[in-house]
């Protein structure tokens, strides 16, 4: 499990970030990766180009992306829940078909 997709020392994702997580999953069959993180959030669903990029790296690796809960120092359910709430474009536009997978395996 690699979690916030390998960020976290540092939060603003490379250019080549997706390329190298498509690097490591293609070739580390039991790589998982975390996608919870509030921080990655914003980076994945920022503006329709990054939903595409995100979209298909999940809808190529469905069973490899985890969803949970990591919000930093949430001080309410509303809160709680917003990392969730912020990826409903990826769910809905982008990774549908890939959603309900998703969120079980998660």
């Amino acid at each position: 499990m690699w979690a916030h997709t390998g960020r976290g020392h540092f939060v603003t994702p490379t250019e080549d970030h997706l390329d190298i997580l498509e690097t490591f999953l293609s070739r580390r069959k039991n790589l998982y990766f975390d996608i919870s993180w509030d921080e990655v959030t914003q980076y994945v669903v920022k503006d329709k180009q990054s939903l595409e990029v995100w979209a298909a790296l999940i809808n190529r690796y469905p069973d490899r992306f985890l969803f949970g809960t990591d919000s930093v120092a949430p001080n309410n359910n509303g809160k709680y829940a917003l990392t969730y709430k912020r990826y409903a474009k990826l769910w809905l536009e982008k990774a549908e078909t890939h959603f309900t997978k998703l969120v079980k395996c998660s």
